[in-house]
């Protein structure tokens, strides 16, 4: 959510991960954009080793607000957390269609709709020789996707499914895998 939490020390070995990845490949980017959430600066500050002041900070790719339900403890994976979670939490991940937001929080299409404006915006500044990064978090980034690959279906939310600090190549062809923890 978008409670401003700092990168635990998992999140950090990720990101030195990636950065030694991106070093091992020779990949460097003309841009940066991030998530002015702290968690996302510095995840992009270990992998890249840019400065944060390299950094082009865009509100439109901070994570989805959850409202009363921000804090909450989301794990899909442990059927007992799972069970033990609000119906809304379990369709965010399970049946994004029909994900109704906790009040005081966002829906999928709030997300969406920022998350294209900002997409729009970087079609209009970055040229083709370019090669940009957006460092931003699971929701965001797939409701970005949701924009680029021009997806309807909320079944098709969160494919494809990617990780923390996985690196993905945005193609005419759609999304390609490069790097990853």
């Amino acid at each position: 959510g978008t409670a401003d939490i700092p990168l635990n020390e998992h999140g950090r070995k990720q990101a030195e991960a990636l950065h030694h990845q991106l070093v091992e490949q020779g990949l460097q980017f003309t841009r940066i954009y991030c998530s002015p959430l702290d968690r996302a600066i510095e995840t992009a500050v270990i992998a890249t080793g840019v400065s944060r002041e390299d950094l082009i900070l865009d509100p439109r790719l901070r994570e989805i607000e959850f409202g009363v339900l921000e804090g909450s403890r989301y794990e899909l994976e442990n059927p007992e957390i799972a069970a033990a979670l609000p119906e809304q939490l379990r369709n965010f991940g399970l049946d994004p269609g029909r994900f109704v937001p906790a009040e005081g929080g966002e829906s999928l299409q709030d997300v969406i709709r920022r998350t294209g404006s900002f997409w729009k915006d970087v079609l209009k500044t970055v040229s083709p020789e370019e090669k940009i990064l957006i460092v931003s978090h699971g929701c965001a980034l797939h409701a970005l996707l949701f924009n680029v690959m021009q997806k309807s279906d909320f079944k098709e939310y969160w494919s494809p499914l990617f990780g923390n600090c996985e690196l993905a190549e945005i193609r005419n062809t759609g999304i390609v895998p490069v790097l990853g923890s």
